[in-house]
């Protein structure tokens, strides 16, 4: 829907590991679409889009 903003955040892990992510996004038109997002693991490593 054009206009409209959106959150996202999860948690999860696999084995020993876990991590948390966050994530916003943006729709401007009907076909265009602005995302971002970050994640975290607990073994220090961060990432991001």
């Amino acid at each position: 829907m054009v206009g409209k903003a959106s959150f996202s955040a999860a948690v999860g892990g696999y084995g020993s590991c876990n991590a948390m992510a966050i994530g916003v996004g943006y729709t401007l038109k009907a076909n265009i679409k602005l995302k971002s997002g970050i994640n975290y693991s607990f073994l220090k490593h961060l990432i991001f889009s």
